[in-house]
């Protein structure tokens, strides 16, 4: 029967979907910055302590776990005053195909990760990330620069600053290198940039962004016509273009974990309003997907850092990153519609396909919000 056909199409998309619903659980990668100063070339890395005091990568560490590693002074302690040995083991910079060795000139200590005051609630918690510096000499008429950091220290982003007037941008997957940054070459071009971010973009929603995907769906689940769903799109569109832009200008701060665990509650709270649509007038609608809009653009922003020191390289990269995450959703909407498509306007259809498909979104955003809590 024709309902059968699209609720094997739905289970395939949604089945997928779980599979990936963690994916932003890594919502805090490590971050390296390197630079060129004389015939100096220094880096900067911070890393999420609690996870690697446990030698963990922070994807496998769990949350009780590392509040007790926290809380141990003597451990914590211990831990930080192995970092110079054990540190430069885990970063690897190598420049023309030669690694340089790398001095620890700076580390923190037990008192910068005193427990602090919680704004929300008043309870202490503990900072997270650590700030390690290191230098070594630049080798003379280098040509290219590369970097790699340790699995344990997890999926990490690099800022690369080899040449005057030029800000090189780069993603490594755990224990992966990167790909190599001249130290000569002309400044990043804008379509250079744009494209750069729009595959960034795409790749955030499909295949890395799941939770994103299953919201998206929940719009289209919501929405009575193909205009209707095009609508909350673009509205959602909107919405996290703003929140993306006001981080990465600097206008608002990056946002923490607590985002992950917001944008769960929104896919639940999505499904909900989809159970029966007819309720939601369309303007109203349109709000709703403004607002979770406004809420997903900070998980974009907490997943892909741009610069906040050059005004048209921040266009730019807003430019194609938000091309990119509406083409994934467009593909999303297009793909679902065609499931959602086969019976419409059968007696059968809203019982027997529209209203499981919801019931399954919601499913998918409960289990997201209690594997984040």
């Amino acid at each position: 029967m024709p309902f059968r056909l699209a609720h094997l199409a739905l289970a395939l998309l949604l089945g997928i979907g779980a599979a990936r619903l963690d994916a932003h659980a890594n919502w805090r990668p490590a971050s390296l910055e390197a630079g060129v100063a004389g015939d100096r070339l220094w880096v900067e890395l911070r890393f999420d302590l609690p996870a690697y005091a446990l030698g963990l990568p922070p994807d496998e560490a769990k949350e009780a776990e590392m509040e007790r590693a926290m809380a141990d002074d003597a451990r914590l302690g211990e831990v930080l005053s192995n970092l110079g040995a054990t540190l430069p083991r885990l970063v690897t910079v190598e420049v023309d195909g030669r690694r340089l060795p790398l001095r620890l000139v700076e580390r923190p200590v037990l008192a910068d990760f005193r427990p602090l005051p919680r704004e929300d609630d008043g309870q202490l918690a503990h900072p997270m990330l650590a700030l390690v510096r290191f230098d070594t000499k630049a080798p003379a008429g280098a040509n290219a620069c590369r970097v790699r950091l340790d699995a344990l220290l997890g999926p990490a982003v690099a800022r690369l600053r080899l040449a005057p007037d030029r800000l090189e941008f780069v993603s490594t997957g755990p224990g992966d290198w990167s790909d190599e940054v001249p130290f000569v070459g002309p400044p990043r071009s804008g379509l250079a940039t744009a494209i750069d971010f729009g595959r960034r973009g795409f790749g955030h929603v499909i295949p890395d962004g799941w939770d994103h995907a299953l919201f998206m769906l929940t719009l289209l689940l919501g929405a009575g016509t193909v205009r209707a769903a095009l609508g909350r799109s673009l509205a959602f569109t909107l919405g996290h273009s703003a929140t993306l832009a006001l981080v990465w200008t600097g206008l608002l701060a990056s946002p923490g974990p607590w985002i992950e665990v917001a944008i769960a509650a929104s896919i639940a709270l999505a499904a909900v309003i989809a159970w029966n649509p007819a309720r939601t007038p369309l303007l109203p609608s349109l709000g709703i997907a403004l607002t979770f809009g406004l809420l997903h653009g900070l998980g974009f922003a907490a997943a892909a850092r741009m610069p906040t020191d050059d005004g048209l390289a921040v266009v730019h990269g807003l430019l194609g990153f938000n091309l990119g995450v509406e083409t994934a959703q467009l593909l999303i909407l297009a793909a679902a519609g065609a499931a959602l498509a086969l019976g419409a306007g059968k007696p059968w259809h809203e019982v027997r396909v529209r209203r499981p498909a919801v019931a399954l979104c919601l499913a998918g955003g409960l289990w997201l919000l209690a594997e984040r809590v």
